[in-house]
């Protein structure tokens, strides 16, 4: 069984909001997220990516507040999408990220399409963002 570690560059304090991505969600949230990609096998390159969807809709997992890649007039972009890779032996950290930087390969976008409770609107949706 894998082990998941929080990272704290990802949160508050120690998160520096010019350099990474933040999670919004709750570290429980987080170990749910990655152990949920682990057991629906959403792997790619040694790389585990994840959606959660709640009540119809993808769950904000973080937020992207680079200024590069903020839309004018805001303050930051939610992120949908998390990905995990592992940084020792079966050892595995994550984080929230932005499509447009960082997107998760075509095999993810289809696994996630025969996934129950994702909605195809939502694939096209990303796919659409990193295009």
């Amino acid at each position: 069984m894998p082990v998941y570690e929080h990272k704290l560059d990802h949160r508050l304090p120690e998160w520096n909001k010019l350099e990474k991505s933040k999670w919004t969600v709750l570290k429980e949230t987080e170990t749910e997220i990655f152990f949920n990609s682990h057991n629906e096998q959403w792997l790619h390159e040694k790389t585990y990516w994840a959606i959660k969807v709640e009540n119809d809709d993808p769950l904000i997992l973080g937020e992207d507040h680079r200024p590069r890649y903020v839309k004018k007039g805001k303050t930051f972009t939610n992120l949908i999408v998390a990905k995990f890779i592992q940084h020792r032996e079966d050892h595995w950290h994550g984080y929230p990220v932005n499509t447009l930087t960082d997107a998760p390969p075509t095999a993810i976008f289809q696994m996630w399409e025969k996934s129950p409770g994702i909605k195809k609107k939502t694939i096209v949706k990303l796919n659409r963002a990193i295009k």
